[in-house]
């Protein structure tokens, strides 16, 4: 490396029709405008350390990737969590994802990058 050459030191994000991009060091990984700013409100409502919004975003896209869909992300139906929290109250679900959870609170496979957006 040069004398006087920076590495960026935090991802960067760009926007482009619904679409965002976060970048970082050469990887770039997209969302949903919607999946970014629910993100963004887990991120806001959770405990995340020393950790910037962005840099936590990445990793959760680049964890996330690295699955390749592997079936992670099924759910119920809405109208079943509507009638678990009418019948019992239940505000927190035992299998979610940040990209998934219908839940303020929820428990992810991954705590190491899960947890700066809510899980517990």
């Amino acid at each position: 490396m040069q004398s006087g050459t920076r590495l960026s030191s935090q991802p960067k994000v760009s926007y482009r029709g619904s679409d965002v991009a976060v970048t970082f060091q050469g990887l770039t990984y997209r969302c949903h405008r919607q999946h970014y700013d629910k993100l963004r409100t887990l991120y806001d409502r959770s405990d995340r350390g020393n950790k910037s919004f962005v840099s936590a975003l990445f990793c959760l896209l680049c964890r996330y990737d690295m699955l390749q869909g592997a079936g992670l992300q099924s759910a119920i139906p809405g109208g079943v969590f509507d009638w678990l929290f009418r019948e019992f109250r239940c505000t927190m679900e035992c299998f979610a994802s940040p990209l998934n959870s219908r839940y303020e609170r929820y428990c992810s496979a991954f705590l190491d990058t899960d947890a700066s957006f809510g899980s517990a």
